[in-house]
């Protein structure tokens, strides 16, 4: 009789075979005649009916009837049976999707409690326990999302670690590695800890190794181990990070099938990527191709899709890149006076691009500081090239406000005191306000101090913009603070570097720094500091030299020994004419 119900249901979706599947198996005065395991499994088979009908077709009306049944076997059973692990974690799923659909907090709220009743009345060696911690992990990581109660996402972390150690396949343990991995991720943005990232990484990693090359998971996982190699370059500026980042990303658009949701997001990390590459080695082609990933993933999003607002400012931030190139090239072509023959189109297209990520986000998510902080940007960049002091006073405003908004723990508050001091920077040029001064420096140094614990890209970045400043306003003990704080990004970023390349690559984005950092040193009479700078700055540049030359050594006798024997005696002659000087 259940099964023939079933059937009719799963074909027809009629309201007649809804009806008799809740009268005749449910609500029938002798279901628990049935017995007790029989009348579980009933509920549950037919609650999976509506829901496989709610999925299939998204009506509404199909989940409620799902929720019906889990809520009339509640009301309607004895305790013995509504403590049942398979009814419990039924009800708490379909209040999921619900909230899922819906967006209202409380079904959220109301699926926690017999999501954990479900875990606890799960034997520790039953096959279904590890799916139901993984089940419980997952909401309270939404639960997290949605109000940022840290202690909701150290549990869903507890119960992933937990549901890894149940599992009973590879395939099942994979998904709970990735979950475990997001939800790290997660706390490392919200507490700034490395050592999250890091576990973040391996855990993605062994999803990755454990999931088969045809999986459509497999997708997935790259795409997110690339995002998070992408966070510790970040973190850290290792350019392998970088690479590798991108060869993940590049490799999961590839690998890449008919879901459109996944391909837009990849093509929006890839976007990310090819930006920061630019940026390292400033190659128009790379600029190129983050413009073409970020237009891919714009474009194969629906307007109400709730990514879509990341999409746009990735989109923004590869268009106002280029603005930023092209006004390059028209300087160095022209000269200063090029400034008002600057192409902006790219620029306006970045300032809606901007707006409309901001519209389309809702007040208190973790998202909106970024944005506004691009706005800002962008509003700075308008304001300079079209004289317009309106946009420069609201650009400092919307910095204000990302700032704000940026927890104190999160690795993004350097990179946002970085762009707020270009406010009050840009603005004391203009009217000479010795507040507009005292407000940029402290902000300046505030974001130097915390770059170099958690960002220091960006405290390299930061103090070359406050020396820089310095200098043009001669304020020369601000200088040699801010040059100091650099070469001390500097040398810590040139140490981390594994490979020549990237060692080159750091000395080539701090070129002119030991000069910088000496002139200042001279200028206020600190004559033995300048020529430490200069000293470190050649030892620096000697132990790439070093280097280059070992390699080329190497390849030397590998080909001609005779020569590269003479070649080292040579060079010990020369180091002992050095000794003699």
């Amino acid at each position: 009789m259940l099964l023939r119900l079933r059937e009719a249901a799963e074909k027809g979706a009629t309201a007649d075979a809804d009806l008799l599947l809740w009268d005749k198996v449910i609500a029938h005065p002798d279901r628990l005649s049935l017995g007790r395991q029989r009348w579980i499994e009933a509920c549950d088979d037919a609650a999976a009916v509506f829901a496989a009908r709610y999925r299939r077709t998204g009506l509404r009306e199909f989940l409620e009837k799902a929720i019906a049944v889990y809520e009339f076997a509640a009301e309607g059973a004895d305790a013995t049976v509504w403590r049942d692990p398979v009814l419990l974690s039924g009800l708490a799923g379909r209040l999921r999707d619900r909230y899922s659909d819906s967006g209202r907090l409380d079904d959220l709220e109301r699926a926690l409690d017999p999501a954990g009743q479900a875990v606890s009345e799960t034997p520790q060696d039953a096959p279904r326990l590890a799916a139901r911690l993984n089940a419980l992990g997952g909401m309270l990581r939404l639960k997290y999302k949605a109000d940022g109660g840290l202690p909701h996402l150290q549990r869903a972390i507890a119960n992933f670690r937990r549901a890894i150690a149940t599992a009973e396949s590879d395939l099942e343990r994979a998904a709970f590695h990735s979950n475990l991995a997001v939800a790290l991720s997660e706390r490392y943005e919200r507490t700034g800890e490395p050592a999250d990232l890091d576990s973040a990484i391996a855990e993605i990693e062994q999803a990755v190794r454990e999931t088969p090359a045809d999986s459509p998971d497999r997708v997935t996982y790259l795409g997110n181990l690339g995002v998070f190699l992408s966070d510790r370059y970040d973190r850290t500026g290792d350019l392998s990070d970088l690479d590798s980042a991108l060869e993940m990303i590049m490799e999961a658009v590839g690998e890449a099938d008919a879901d459109v949701a996944e391909t837009a997001r990849l093509h929006s990390n890839a976007a990310i990527l090819w930006l920061d590459r630019y940026e390292r080695t400033g190659s128009p082609l790379q600029l190129d191709m983050s413009i073409r990933s970020a237009v891919a993933a714009v474009e194969l999003t629906p307007p109400e899709a709730a990514e879509l607002p990341g999409y746009l400012n990735n989109l923004g931030n590869a268009r106002r890149m280029r603005f930023e190139h092209l006004a390059e090239v028209s300087i160095d072509a022209i000269g200063d006076s090029a400034t008002t023959d600057i192409e902006v189109g790219d620029l306006l297209v970045a300032v809606e691009a901007y707006q409309r990520a901001i519209e389309l986000t809702p007040v208190g998510s973790p998202h909106l500081p970024k944005f506004l902080t691009n706005l800002g940007n962008s509003l700075m960049d308008r304001g300079s090239v079209m004289a317009s002091a309106e946009d420069l006073d609201r650009a400092v405003g919307i910095f204000d406000q990302a700032v704000t908004a940026t927890l104190p723990g999160s690795p993004d508050l350097p990179s946002r005191l970085n762009n707020l001091a270009t406010g009050p920077r840009f603005r004391h040029s203009r009217t000479g306000l010795a507040a507009d001064r005292r407000r940029a420096v402290e902000t300046y140094r505030d974001s130097c101090r915390l770059g170099l614990e958690s960002s220091v890209e960006t405290a390299l970045a930061a103090a070359q913009n406050w020396g820089l400043w310095a200098t043009e306003r001669r304020s020369w003990a601000e200088a040699v603070e801010a040059y100091e704080l650099a070469l001390q990004a500097a040398r810590q970023l040139y140490r981390l570097q594994l490979s020549r390349v990237y060692k080159q690559t750091w000395l080539v984005s701090s070129d002119g720094l030991t000069a910088a950092a000496a002139f200042a040193d001279v200028m206020v009479g600190e004559f033995a500091a300048a020529v430490v700078a200069l000293e470190g700055g050649r030892a620096m540049l000697m132990a790439d030299a070093l280097d280059r030359d070992r390699a080329d050594l190497a390849d030397l006798h590998a080909q001609r020994p005779l020569l590269a024997e003479r070649y080292i005696l040579a060079a010990e002659r020369v180091r002992s004419l050095e000794h003699l000087t």
